[in-house]
């Protein structure tokens, strides 16, 4: 039969074995979970964009047709009609170089977001599982030691 101490150290080993399997199990729902945010983040990012950048060039084309009417209206041509249609195309260009810029500067924060939460998923290590069924079998040991019949 087996010795309540080496029965002792069996289980110990085992649950450290399982809580090591256990741990990474965890880690690697928790990983997928962070990344699976962040994936979501980022296409909600793209999407407000893309709209912002949308509204913004359908307003700049309403600025422009503005531009044009009011000049036919009064019969202005030339150079002062071409000059204010270029200015709202820069503004427009303007526009677009900053909602890039910003979204890139959005992804780039949600990146680096990520990454600090897959920082905080700790990892289960084997050294800590080895010192585990050490310290089990130290304590069956132990406990071995407890139930000997004196000599």
């Amino acid at each position: 039969m087996c010795e309540p101490a080496t029965i002792f150290m069996a289980a110990s080993s085992g649950m450290a074995i399982a809580n090591f399997i256990g741990g990474q199990q965890q880690m690697k729902k928790q990983t997928a979970s962070t990344i699976k945010s962040q994936e979501i983040q980022q296409d909600q990012l793209v999407e407000q964009a893309n709209m912002n950048s949308f509204s913004q060039g359908i307003a700049a084309r309403k600025q422009q047709a503005k531009i044009v009417t009011a000049a036919g209206d009064v019969g202005v041509t030339g150079n002062s009609v071409a000059a204010q249609l270029l200015e709202s195309m820069f503004n427009e260009g303007q526009n677009d170089a900053l909602a890039t810029q910003n979204l890139e500067n959005s992804v780039e924060s949600s990146v680096a977001e990520r990454n600090s939460r897959l920082s905080g998923i700790s990892a289960p290590s084997l050294l800590n599982t080895g010192l585990q069924i050490g310290a089990a079998y130290g304590r069956s040991e132990m406990y071995a030691g407890d139930s000997r019949p004196a000599e």
